[in-house]
């Protein structure tokens, strides 16, 4: 169930936003992310009714991390290239979804709160978007055609 509530919250993140004043989001948030983010560039907050969502750039990299409404972090989502996929989930997804046929639109390595990695990846196949996770082993779970 919990594999499933981030699923849902990174396919969701993904394509809808509900921008947030800092002073909107939960004091415990806020103040975890300035201790822990103190590299911090274009810092965005977003909220949802089910997180808050701040994204900003550090070293280069986009990232975003996720507070559930009560300030408890959720996790922390970085855009990667397929290259930096684990090599068994390269193979796994380059067999099931080839290309030319399957272009990749976006590779999401997320990491939960208590440190688990997951990875998400979508693709378009001629306008029909496919996205799902993808394990260390290869295991493949669609998410949503």
């Amino acid at each position: 169930m919990k594999k499933l509530f981030i699923a849902a919250l990174i396919i969701a993140a993904a394509t809808t936003t509900a921008f947030a004043n800092i002073a909107d989001v939960n004091n415990k948030s806020a103040l975890h992310f300035k201790n822990k983010f103190t590299k911090a560039v274009n810092v965005n907050w977003t909220s949802d009714i089910n997180y808050d969502k701040v994204t900003f750039n550090t070293d280069g990299q986009q990232v975003s991390v996720f507070y559930t409404p009560q300030g408890q972090l959720i996790g922390t989502s970085t855009n990667i290239g397929f290259d930096k996929l684990p090599k068994k989930a390269i193979t796994a997804v380059t067999s099931e979804y080839t290309y030319p046929e399957y272009s990749l639109k976006e590779c999401i390595r997320f990491e939960n709160a208590d440190g688990d990695v997951q990875y998400f990846v979508s693709m378009d196949k001629g306008g029909e978007y496919v996205a799902f996770e993808v394990d260390e082993t290869g295991a493949i779970s669609v998410l949503k055609k």
